[in-house]
C-alpha cells in the first residue's frame, strides 16, 4: 500500500499536484512520510522511497 503512495507521488499527474502546490498534495506527502518513518517491517525497502518522500516534504510539504 504505501509503495503505491509512493509511486503515485512521483508519476505524472500527482506529481505536477506537488509541484503545483495542490492544497491536498502536502497533507498527502506528510501522510506517507508519517508511515513510511513507522514502518517497522522491512526497514531496508521502506528507506528508499522514504528517502524520496522526505525530499518531497522538504521541498513542497509546507502548503
Amino acid at each position: 500500500m504505501l509503495l503505491t503512495q509512493c509511486l503515485g507521488l512521483v508519476t505524472m499527474p500527482l506529481l505536477d499536484e506537488v509541484r503545483d502546490r495542490n492544497p491536498a498534495a502536502p497533507a498527502r506527502l506528510r501522510a506517507i512520510d508519517e508511515a513510511l518513518r513507522d514502518q517497522r517491517e522491512d526497514r531496508h525497502r521502506a528507506d528508499a522511497p522514504h528517502s524520496l518522500v522526505a525530499d518531497l516534504v522538504e521541498d513542497y510539504g509546507d502548503g
